[in-house]
């Protein structure tokens, strides 16, 4: 086969996609992201759709694994608060990958 075996041309395909990939991501989000997930004082809440909620589900599934207060979308709080974590499975590129709300007043204004 021209340019080498079709194992090692997928293999070159992937790492090259992985890196476009990686490359694409910002380090401070990333890091900024980890330390919100790792906090114990926020709770996170994913949420999946038709097609990504297997995924969503794969993602809760691990967070448990390593910390109290993970839900899936199904088990959607009514009590969310500037604590809460909203984790999308599919991000549309005008949205933040994490969606936090934001503090509302304690007292009503006119």
């Amino acid at each position: 086969m021209p340019g080498g075996h079709i194992l090692d041309l997928f293999a070159e395909a992937v790492v090259a996609n992985k890196q476009a990939t990686l490359n694409q991501i910002d380090h401070a989000a990333f890091d900024a992201t980890a330390r919100l997930l790792a906090d114990p004082g926020c709770r996170i809440y994913a949420v999946g759709g038709r097609i990504t909620h297997a995924v969503v589900d794969y993602f809760g599934a691990v967070m448990r694994g390593g910390r109290a207060g993970v839900a899936l979308a199904g088990e959607w709080p009514s009590h969310a608060d500037v604590r809460t974590m909203i984790i999308p499975a599919a991000v549309p590129s005008e949205m933040p990958a994490v969606w936090r709300p934001q503090a509302r007043p304690t007292t009503r204004q006119p």
